[in-house]
């Protein structure tokens, strides 16, 4: 995955928010595609302090992480698939990548500002649409 979804996130209001995929029955795209910028791994993004020159870095307090802790939890419990992630050090919350996640989940429609890509399926251009004119954060958009 390009660092976009994790560079900055807690600084900027431009990131990637979330991925709305059209193929539903494609498993684990996000690694073998890397040639069109869909692969992550922990490994590839520096984690820890800003003075360090990391990519990913600590969230404003420990009250924030809680927040984005809450956001990855419900979805898990919802069904999400977690495919990288969920590593916490007090307010350093390493990257995190979430398949599968549904309309019902609070990830999908809350703005986390830590360091979590949802990955919403969708089977068709229009359900793509509609999902993303439903949320209320609207700063910008790319189609692929």
């Amino acid at each position: 995955m390009r660092k976009s979804a994790f560079i900055n996130k807690v600084q900027i209001a431009k990131d990637l928010r979330e991925m709305i995929i059209k193929n539903s029955s494609s498993p684990l795209m996000y690694y073998i595609d890397s040639q069109n910028g869909f692969y992550i791994s922990e490994d590839s993004l520096a984690v820890g302090s800003p003075e360090e020159g990391n990519t990913v870095v600590p969230l404003i307090d420990d009250q924030s992480a809680d927040f984005v802790q809450g956001l990855i939890e419900d979805a898990i419990e919802k069904g999400a698939t977690l495919v990288t992630g969920n590593k916490r050090e007090r307010n350093l919350i390493y990257p995190i990548l979430l398949d599968h996640v549904t309309e019902d989940m609070a990830v999908a429609w809350e703005e986390p500002f830590g360091p979590v890509l949802p990955i919403i399926r969708v089977s068709s251009d229009e359900e793509a649409i509609n999902i993303a004119n439903e949320s209320e954060f609207g700063l910008q958009a790319s189609v692929f």
